[in-house]
């Protein structure tokens, strides 16, 4: 019964401290839930084992009563009939089964004694037992919002990224466009006057060069 009361008294100073140390504090969870679990059936045990001794003590003492009123009986029988001297005698029986009912009522108060700390202890683990499971159930939670939380984060930035890359996509197409609108109007534009005259003067200065050419190769 100490080291369950130890035992306790650990848990309680202790738990969250070293579920905040935890690197993984679930399965640390589930480790101490385990150990109080098995301390649970342990204390129980030595309960069953107090209750039965208890009960067998109780039952020892009935008879011992029993035994007592009966010499009682004998007793005030035998004086009856004016036998003192067995009178004499069944009062010692009974004097002996007094004093060993008070022995015995020593032992169940003992036996009491113990069992209501080892019921103490059970009510405490019990109750220590259903903290670290709701601690238990609190941690599933969060872990499982936090995945919830994150593929729906997950979820956003691809969006993101896709729009992003729509975006651009967009972009890439609106400035071929207008490259190639830009293209189709210099390949359809008129002629304007001044290129008219530029290539005029490109054509004359080529024929300057032939004619000179002409006379160069007949001269040879």
């Amino acid at each position: 019964m100490g080291v369950i009361t130890r035992f306790v008294d650990i848990l309680n100073s202790n738990i969250n401290a070293a579920l905040d140390k935890a690197e993984k504090p679930e399965h640390m969870l589930r480790m101490i839930i385990q150990e109080m679990e098995e301390a649970l059936v342990e204390v129980r045990s030595h309960a069953a084992q107090f209750i039965a001794e208890k009960k067998q003590f109780e039952r020892k003492k009935d008879r011992i009563n029993e035994q007592m009123n009966d010499w009682q009986a004998k007793a005030e029988m035998a004086l009856a009939k004016g036998r003192e001297d067995l009178a004499r005698q069944a009062l010692i029986a009974k004097g002996d089964c007094e004093s060993e009912a008070e022995a015995l009522e020593a032992q169940i108060e003992q036996v009491s004694k113990g069992l209501n700390a080892i019921t103490e202890d059970a009510n405490k683990l019990q109750a220590k037992l259903a903290e670290a499971k709701q601690k238990q159930s609190a941690l599933l939670r969060r872990r499982e919002t936090a995945v919830v939380q994150l593929n729906s984060r997950k979820v956003v930035d691809s969006q993101k990224l896709e729009n992003v890359h729509n975006k651009y996509e967009r972009l890439h197409n609106k400035v071929a466009e207008l490259e190639s609108q830009v293209e189709a109007y210099d390949m359809t534009a008129p002629v304007s006057l001044m290129d008219e005259f530029r290539k005029m003067e490109s054509d004359s200065k080529v024929e300057d060069e032939l004619a000179e050419l002409k006379k160069k190769v007949a001269n040879a």
